[in-house]
């Protein structure tokens, strides 16, 4: 059974919160207000940031649901006070029941209006994209098909209102499905070196994969090609041996099909696992 997101803690791109979740339960009347909203994408002060490059594009390519316009950290605190306006930011995550200093980036969407504190701002959905202090470019390339999922996952709350107090990752959890029709696509960084081959990979996973470059995934997300599924992997990429590792299998075609995380120790690296390939190969089809 995956492990569900318990705590999260939404703050602006450079600041963290240390507190227990307090953000407002999402209802059918937020989910009314967000689509009469204009959603303001909030850009990093780095104007050259990996991410302010990336998140133009993948805006200005995908996201169709609401009208958009990009602001800047300052107009955000502005803007945020208002029901009619919603949001796509960059949010550092702490989990204080972890007792760590780890500090996680989620792409998030939030609604605003009179609320005091940003952590109360309600979630329509949030996908962990990076570890805060790991380069950028290590993840950045995936934001496109992020940003497809947390689309599409809007447009089926929509069409699901029953769905809505729901919790987001529970919802895909309960729907795990084979996958052993596409191919996985992994990028050999992100595995571990005892998965990082071919060879390696095939003595436990016997389903079509692939390894590619970050620049052919980034192309396959773009051109929305068929049957394709790859690893999302947010971990310290080095720069801290004790965190948490997310694991999200994610699909071209905006689905997510697998989710789950696990703390960092010895005999469980900053990768995907032996595990989460066993899990993946249990999955029927649906």
């Amino acid at each position: 059974m995956f492990k569900i997101l318990s705590v999260l803690l939404f703050a602006t791109i450079s600041t963290t919160l240390l507190a227990e979740d307090i953000s407002t339960p999402l209802t059918n009347e937020h989910l009314q207000l967000f689509f009469k909203s204009t959603t303001y994408v909030v850009m990093d002060d780095n104007q050259l940031s990996d991410y302010n490059i990336k998140v133009q594009d993948a805006v200005k390519k995908y996201w169709t649901i609401t009208p958009t316009q990009f602001i800047t950290q300052d107009e955000f605190q502005k803007k945020r006070m208002d029901s009619k306006n919603s949001f796509l930011i960059l949010s550092d995550v702490v989990f204080t029941k972890d007792f760590l200093q780890a500090k996680y980036s989620f792409f998030s969407l939030l609604l605003g209006d009179k609320y005091q504190v940003i952590d109360q701002m309600p979630v329509l959905g949030a996908v962990p994209i990076s570890y805060s202090d790991a380069p950028q470019e290590s993840s950045m390339y995936k934001l496109g098909a992020i940003l497809k999922f947390l689309q599409a996952h809007i447009l089926r709350l929509k069409a699901n209102p029953e769905l809505v107090k729901e919790d987001m990752y529970k919802i895909y959890n309960n729907e795990q499905q084979t996958i052993k029709d596409k191919t996985l696509y992994l990028v050999k960084e992100e595995m571990s070196k005892d998965l990082n081959t071919e060879a390696k990979v095939k003595a436990i996973y016997p389903d079509p994969f692939k390894f590619v470059t970050r620049d052919e995934l980034e192309d396959a997300i773009d051109k929305n090609e068929e049957n394709i599924v790859f690893l999302h992997k947010v971990g310290p990429e080095g720069t801290k041996k004790r965190a948490r590792c997310y694991i999200l299998i994610i699909g071209t075609d905006s689905k997510l099909y697998y989710f789950d995380w696990h703390m960092i120790t010895e005999k469980k690296p900053d990768s995907m696992l032996d595990d989460d390939f066993k899990k993946i190969l249990k999955f029927k089809n649906k």
